[in-house]
């Protein structure tokens, strides 16, 4: 897919245009991995960042059970698999809170 070759090869550029013209930043791959974690295993900081700034999911897994951050440390990038863990983690918190707790009271129409 082309946003995922965009991001393998660490063209932001090229992403922002694939998005312009309707490209998801989470779009999934055979391998259920997103542009993001094909960014992340070829050490691409600057297109993980722009993934990230275009709602880009950290915490999806791929069908080896591996986070975009996994992939970073795994092909030597630890800096970066730092700042994804830290996004991953704001993104996990902000879920949270939009989940729907057992307690919250849903009013039917």
């Amino acid at each position: 897919m082309p946003i995922h070759a965009a991001a393998a090869w660490g063209n932001p550029k090229c992403l922002e245009v694939l998005v312009r013209y309707g490209c998801n930043v989470n779009q999934l791959d055979s391998m259920n991995c997103s542009p993001v974690h094909h960014a992340a295993r070829n050490g691409h900081s600057e297109t993980v960042e722009w993934l990230m700034k275009n709602g880009a999911s950290l915490v999806e897994l791929n069908l080896f059970g591996q986070k975009p951050a996994d992939l970073a440390l795994a092909n030597n990038f630890p800096d970066l698999a730092d700042v994804i863990r830290r996004e991953a983690k704001k993104q996990l918190k902000e879920l949270e809170s939009k989940t729907l707790h057992p307690s919250d009271s849903i009013e039917l129409l």
